[in-house]
């Protein structure tokens, strides 16, 4: 929440009518506002969202639309991705790659990540009526790239950034 609100307050300064692209990403371990609930969250995305803001959510090692959904945050399939471990490096690349051809476009289209993008960042996701049984059926995608047990997690420790 505070994230957004600086971003609106330095956009107001602007002078202009910017593109603004807010990138989300957890890996399920920080800690929870004390100042600000899922409904203070939810309520401030869909005022931007109605304001023309584009939002994208990343989540490492958890189902990302589970994660989502459980922080209030009520984005399509397409916006929403998991990455696997140690693939940080490639899921903000995709981003930016993303994210640069929204800004080239201005095709909000641009922002969603497609199966293949998906399938190199190891997320096991499955788009709406694609998969087996009723992960087709419902809006949620399958749970195959859920973390299995505290190994699998992803932290901050374990991405190199220098190379």
């Amino acid at each position: 929440v505070k994230l957004i609100r600086a971003t609106a307050e330095a956009v107001r300064h602007r002078g202009d009518d910017p593109r603004v692209v807010i990138a989300m990403q957890t890996d399920g371990l920080e800690n929870v506002s004390v100042e600000y609930d899922n409904r203070d969250l939810a309520a401030l995305i869909k005022e931007k969202t109605a304001a023309g803001w584009e939002f994208v959510f990343l989540a490492a090692g958890l189902d990302a639309f589970d994660a989502a959904r459980g922080a209030g945050i009520d984005l399509p399939f397409e916006r929403v991705a998991s990455y696997g471990r140690r693939r940080s490096r490639q899921a903000f690349a995709t981003l930016a790659q993303n994210v640069r051809g929204y800004a080239e476009s201005g095709d909000a289209v641009s922002l969603a990540f497609s199966d293949q993008q998906r399938a190199d960042l190891g997320d096991g996701s499955v788009r709406p009526g694609r998969g087996r049984g009723a992960a087709s059926k419902s809006r949620r995608p399958g749970r195959r790239g859920r973390r299995r047990g505290r190994g699998a997690a992803t932290t901050v420790e374990d991405i190199d950034l220098t190379r």
